[in-house]
């Protein structure tokens, strides 16, 4: 998994499938890059065209140990396909989505 940091927000590239088996990786890699200090994560979907159950509780997971810290977990350039899934099971009432990773660093970096 790609990232790269742009001032206080880290963005995470995620694969193109996050699934019951390439999930365990992306969720190592999202807890490495929080246990590294970040606060604020962006995880940039552009390139992922399907997310199981499995690849929706590692996003949460995440979220959630960031919450705990103060920090918040953003999602961005969510396919239309895959927005269906992440509202179906609620996330968007959890987690704030943007439409694209300059709309969520131009909110994000603003106090």
């Amino acid at each position: 998994m790609e990232t790269k940091k742009c001032g206080a927000v880290t963005i995470a590239y995620a694969m193109p499938r996050l699934d019951v088996q390439t999930s365990p990786e992306f969720g190592t890699e999202l807890q490495a890059i929080i246990a590294a200090g970040a606060k604020t994560l962006v995880c940039n979907l552009a390139k992922t065209e399907y997310v199981s159950s499995a690849g929706l509780r590692t996003i949460l997971a995440a979220a959630k140990t960031l919450k705990r810290s103060g920090g918040e977990l953003c999602l961005c350039s969510v396919s239309p396909l895959v927005y269906k899934v992440i509202e179906a099971a609620a996330l968007t009432d959890i987690l704030r989505v943007f439409q694209s990773e300059e709309e969520a660093l131009e909110t994000l970096a603003t106090p």
